[in-house]
This record gives structure tokens, C-alpha cells and sequence, in this order.
């Protein structure tokens, strides 16, 4: 050991420290870990670049995407208690997802469920090779889709598409599949169900028998949050986001130009409700079905919409030819069944000479029945009822007053006050409150009708 000294400007000694000879100077500290061993990293970078060859070797050559493609055609297949075909596959690149074409799918038994051109399917390559794929979106070009029950058949053909259970797992509540978007393009889809008679909502099967239809054609469509509720009876819910097409319950169609609102398909058919609808020339809102009404009941068409704005009457021609020019708004309730029938809430109607508000139910079915309908004319001009009378009125003018009208045109209730005014401005007009009924068809007569006139224009007789 030495001592060591320092000379102060004055020459004075400070000694600064004992400075040992044999000290070692103090090791520096690292600043972050040990860095691994050269063979684990190498093991890592071969790990990842082994994963990401993998990965290319499924998505971009063919083999790989045979692999791939097969091993999700076997699962689908293998959830389904029906039957899948696939016509060819094409995918540039799995990462994209891929394209099946001429697609079929037959329900157990061999029923007809859905045809389309092509099936175009988005999904997460990663979720698949994990073992719970997961569907982002799918969209069905050229689909036509059956909904059906045959003659002495319990169950819809699309009830028998999933193998019988509980579709649980054990856990007691149907298992969620979730299907992301799903979108039809030029798409068909057609309700048939046995019908007991011939009506204006049935068609003649080739074996003779009746079907009742329900149609919806040239759809083109959008759902989003789709889920799928497998085992025992489907449940199937969305939200639709964008629908259009042409709508068949009758003989003529009608067309929706869009449509939004939650969508379920389950044993009560499918719903649509808190549904906006936009047809040609009307906005509507409410909702609509086709289902059955009870277990193993035909299926038919409902719809409880309403029109707070005016709406244009040609929307409404579908339900019966001699609907007039003109417009609408109110409430209407329709189903269909044996014809066609309409519940209306405050409808009024009203044309270039007439406007009339009504509130009541209507069925037609070769002829027009009415159930306490009640009229309530501002002004109703007589050529307009011409067509619904399906006679010709020997009188020009109008109506004005409220009646209430049960039955058909043949064997017509009436009970009420009208008040007509020729059309030629010159005569009085006549009065007449009235309670009874009336036949106005080929054989015209009355049966406890009571008449008071008062005022009335003899003149009228002479027409």
C-alpha cells in the first residue's frame, strides 16, 4: 500500500487517497438481460419461419388449399344431418377465402333446401387451424332457396337439414353459431305448403295437389350479426340491413324497393319486425311473417304496417284491381289463409273526386266480404264505387255521410246516413238514413230494410 499525494498551489501536501496496489476496479453492471443462448434463437426464427411456410403452403398452393377446403367441407358436412355438393372451388389465395360453385343442399331424405350458382365465403384462416372456425361473411349469388312441407310430412324440409339434440353440449342452451354478414344477390326464395282448396294465394303442384305460395324473387339482401342456434329447432337471428325485391302472396306481386329491421327465423316461420318498408311510392312501418299459426299449420303471410305520410294507392293495386288512383295513410292489418283479409284502422283514402275514411275488415276470395265496415264519406263519388258494386249506378254525383256495411255484395248489411248530390249542380239533394239488407245482385231485393227520407228529390226516381 503508498500513500498518494497532491501539491496545493502553495506547495502544501493534501493526500487525496490510499489507493491499493492490488484493488481490482469494480465490475460494471449490465443494463438489460443475458441475451439467449445462439441455439435458441435460432430454434425460435426456424419456429416462426416453419409457421409462416406452413401458413403460405396452405393459402397459396394448391395442395394446400385442397387441405384446407376439405378439411372445412368435412366439418360443415358433418354438422348437417342433410346432404352438401359442391360443384368446384376456386380461391386465388385461402387468405381471401374461397369461392364454391354450384352449390346444393338437400335435407334429410333428399328434399330440395338450396341451390346457388356460387357461395362466396369469408373467414379467419387462424380461427380454422385453431379448431373454431369463425365465418365473417358469406354471399349467395344466384340463390334459390325452398322452404317446404309436403303432403302427410310433420316436419319443413329445413327442419331437416340439422341432426336431431339439444344442440347444447351438454350445457342445457343451443349452442351460438355465429355467421357474421350474410348477403344474397339475384336471389329466390319460395314458401310451398299442401293447401285443402284452390284460392288465390294457391298453385297446382304437378302431381294435381294445391300448394299454397309465398314468394319473394329478384331479392337482393343484407344481414348482419347473424346467428345460428342449432339442435331441435332451428333458431336463426339477424339484423337486416338492406332488402329488395318483388313479393308474391296473391296473383299480383308487389315490390319493396328496401327494407331494415330483426329478422328471426324459428317455429314460428320467419319475422321481421320493427321494420321500416319502402315501396314505390309509400313508406311504411310495422311488421311482417310468414309462418304458421300453430304446430303443423299452413304457413301464410301477416303484416301489421302503418302509413303516417301519404302514400300512393298503386302500392296497394296487388290486393285488388279496382283499387283506384290515388292516395292512402292509416293503419292496415292483412293476412293470408282461405283468400286474402285485411283488418284497416283509420284509413283514409283519398282520389281526385272522393275522399273517405274507413275502419274494418275485408276478405277477398273470389268475392269481397266485409265485416263491419265502416264508411265515413267527406266526399265519395259514384263512379268510383261502380267497380266494387260490379254493376252500373244509373246516377252521377256523390256521397257524403257514414254508414256501416256487413257482408257480401250479394246479401249486404247496411246501416247508416248518406246524403246525395247530383253531379249536375242543378237538382236538391236527397237524404236517406237506412238499417237492413240488401241484395244487389242478379236477383235485387231487401230484407228488413228501413228507409227515412228526409229531404228527398223525387227527381232521383227518374234516373
Amino acid at each position: 500500500m503508498s500513500d498518494a499525494t497532491a501539491t496545493n498551489p502553495d506547495g502544501s501536501e493534501v493526500v487525496d487517497a490510499l489507493v491499493s496496489e492490488d484493488a481490482a476496479p469494480e465490475p460494471r453492471r449490465s443494463r438489460g438481460q443475458r441475451r439467449p443462448p445462439l441455439w435458441v434463437r435460432a430454434t425460435v426464427a426456424l419456429l416462426v419461419l416453419a409457421v409462416i411456410g406452413l401458413l403460405a403452403f396452405l393459402s397459396q398452393t394448391g395442395t394446400g388449399q385442397r387441405l384446407v377446403i376439405n378439411e372445412i367441407l368435412e366439418r360443415v358436412r358433418g354438422e348437417l344431418a342433410g346432404t352438401l355438393s359442391v360443384g368446384s372451388i376456386r380461391s386465388p389465395t385461402l387468405f381471401a377465402g374461397l369461392t364454391l360453385a354450384d352449390v346444393r343442399l338437400e335435407a334429410e331424405g333428399g328434399d330440395r333446401v338450396l341451390v346457388a350458382d356460387s357461395v362466396v365465403v369469408r373467414y379467419s384462416l387462424i380461427s380454422l387451424l385453431a379448431g373454431s372456425p369463425r365465418v365473417s361473411s358469406t354471399t349467395l349469388h344466384g340463390l334459390d332457396l325452398e322452404i317446404s312441407r309436403g303432403p302427410g310430412d310433420e316436419e319443413l324440409n329445413v327442419e331437416r337439414i340439422l341432426p336431431d339434440g339439444d344442440g347444447s353440449g351438454g350445457t342445457g342452451a343451443p349452442t351460438p353459431l355465429e355467421l357474421g354478414r350474410i348477403s344474397v344477390r339475384g336471389g329466390s326464395i319460395f314458401v310451398l305448403m299442401p293447401a285443402d282448396e284452390p284460392s288465390r294465394t294457391t298453385i297446382v303442384a304437378p302431381d294435381g295437389s294445391h300448394l299454397r305460395r309465398l314468394s319473394f324473387e329478384g331479392v337482393d339482401l343484407d344481414l348482419e350479426e347473424t346467428v345460428l342456434r342449432s339442435g331441435g329447432a332451428v333458431a336463426f337471428d339477424a339484423r337486416l340491413t338492406s332488402f329488395s325485391g318483388t313479393v308474391r302472396v296473391v296473383e299480383e306481386p308487389f315490390v319493396v324497393r328496401a327494407a331494415v329491421g330483426s329478422l328471426t327465423f324459428g317455429d314460428d316461420g320467419l319475422r321481421i319486425a320493427d321494420g321500416t318498408f319502402r315501396l314505390p311510392g309509400s313508406l311504411l312501418e310495422g311488421s311482417l311473417g310468414f309462418g304458421p299459426e300453430g304446430p303443423g299449420e299452413p304457413w301464410r303471410f301477416t303484416a301489421a304496417v302503418s302509413a303516417d305520410d301519404w302514400s300512393d294507392l298503386a302500392d296497394l293495386a296487388w290486393i285488388d284491381p279496382r283499387v283506384p288512383a290515388g292516395e292512402f295513410r292509416g293503419a292496415v292489418t292483412m293476412g293470408t289463409g282461405s283468400g286474402l283479409a285485411l283488418s284497416l284502422r283509420e284509413v283514409q283514402v283519398r282520389t281526385a273526386d272522393s275522399d273517405v275514411r274507413l275502419s274494418g275488415a275485408v276478405r277477398f276470395d273470389g268475392e269481397m266480404t266485409l265485416s263491419r265496415m265502416a264508411v265515413s264519406a267527406g266526399t265519395l263519388d259514384l263512379s268510383e264505387v261502380e267497380p266494387w258494386a260490379a254493376r252500373d249506378i244509373p246516377l252521377e254525383g256523390t256521397l257524403s255521410g257514414e254508414a256501416t256495411l256487413s257482408g257480401t255484395l250479394d246479401a249486404l248489411s247496411a246501416d247508416g246516413r248518406l246524403t246525395f248530390t247530383p253531379g249536375d249542380g242543378e237538382a236538391a239533394s236527397s237524404t236517406a238514413a237506412f238499417a237492413g239488407r240488401l241484395f244487389v245482385g242478379d236477383d235485387p231485393g231487401a230484407d228488413s230494410l228501413v228507409v227515412r227520407l228526409d229531404p228527398f228529390d223525387y227527381d232521383v226516381l227518374a234516373a
